[in-house]
């Protein structure tokens, strides 16, 4: 009788569930309204900014396009001093019940894990996101949107629930947790799908404004997840005109923004070489842009650094393969030097590189010995 009762009883939770994702995927309303993108803000009776809600999506190319493309909001709750005291990232689904919209999954971040998650250290701070679905009895979000630049939130929170209405004037950029979302729901679906799938972690992985980067605002985090031994980088403007992700001596670019090209004209301009493989390949890749697109017309494409030498005057060279998937294989398009003084050699096909390798005076006496 217990176990009949057990399957009774999760046959009509199954039943339920379905019913309410079935009204979830009826077409919603001629007069529905998207959230119009942007930085959105809510204000308590004195005119003071208690939360922010940023609003995101981005049209391109890659493994992460699809996620990419879909509305993700960011609400953060601020303090009296304006810092952020917490985190909550959702998806959204056009509804017809209740509200214009609705947030199914997501992740809170909170405390140690808020910490961890704003803070650049060598000492690599862990954050664990902690993740919420309907699909294993999570409370969705709901989000209304009147149609005056603002957009109205229930069940998140006593500190998020409100009415935040759009700043044109300010800023929006990806954030931490919408990029993490975006990537998760590319590549890790089930932890919104089952409770207790391993989860991993995040870090970050160095000071967001090194001088070597671009812009000076990025992303470097450093992921385990699911959790193994091993561990890999993933690398973005804020923006994300750009995700690069690199395991061990491969780096593929797994989102790429319509307006990269463009973008890169003026970001780019003034490089003059890195000592950090990550950005000379970034690099490598707006050169490749420019001048051999043809390369990249398949966004599966990656590198793959082969070796790493030292010649004169203390230049790095690493030598680079440009590689694509095909037929349970890799097929090489081409290869690259690149140097720590922006240099770049490419060559299309099997055509040869002229590596020109020299010798550290150390290595020179001990020959002549």
């Amino acid at each position: 009788m217990k176990h009949l009762r057990n399957r009774s009883t999760l046959a009509m939770f199954l039943l339920a569930f379905a019913m309410f994702l079935l009204t979830l995927l009826v077409s919603a309303p001629a007069w529905a309204v998207l959230p119009e993108q942007g930085l959105y803000e809510k204000r308590n009776e004195t005119g003071l900014v208690t939360a922010r809600m940023y609003v995101t999506a981005r049209n391109g190319k890659g493994e992460m396009a699809v996620s990419a493309k879909e509305l993700c909001l960011t609400l953060e709750a601020l303090n009296a001093n304006g810092s952020v005291t917490e985190q909550v990232v959702s998806d959204y689904l056009e509804s017809p019940i209740n509200s214009n919209g609705v947030g199914l999954e997501g992740f809170r971040l909170t405390g140690e894990d808020l910490r961890h998650s704003q803070i650049y250290s060598e000492s690599f701070p862990r954050f664990y996101p902690k993740r919420f679905s309907v699909m294993w009895g999570g409370q969705h979000i709901e989000f209304n949107v009147p149609g005056d630049h603002r957009i109205n939130v229930r069940n998140c929170g006593e500190n998020l629930d409100g009415s935040y209405v759009l700043n044109a004037g300010k800023e929006c950029f990806i954030t931490l947790p919408a990029l993490i979302f975006t990537y998760e729901k590319t590549y890790c679906p089930k932890q919104y799908d089952y409770k207790h799938e391993p989860k991993g972690y995040y870090a970050l992985e160095r000071e967001g404004k090194v001088s070597d980067y671009h812009a000076g605002r990025d992303y470097v985090l450093h992921i385990n997840n699911p959790p193994r031994e091993d561990h890999w980088n993933l690398i973005t403007d804020h923006q994300m005109h750009i995700v690069m992700e690199n395991r061990y001596n491969d780096y593929r670019f797994l989102f790429v923004r319509d307006n990269y090209p463009e973008w890169i004209e003026s970001v780019w301009n003034s490089f003059a070489g890195s000592e950090l493989a990550d950005i000379n390949m970034l690099y490598l890749h707006q050169y490749i842009t420019r001048n051999a697109p043809e390369l990249l017309e398949n966004p599966a494409v990656f590198f793959r650094v082969t070796d790493t030498y030292k010649g004169k005057a203390d230049i790095v060279t690493w030598v680079v393969d440009i590689l694509q998937k095909e037929n349970n294989g890799e097929t090489k398009l081409g290869s690259a030097l690149v140097g720590n003084n922006a240099v770049i050699q490419l060559r299309k096909g099997d055509e040869p590189l002229n590596v020109k390798k020299t010798k550290e005076k150390k290595e020179k006496a001990k020959n002549k010995k």
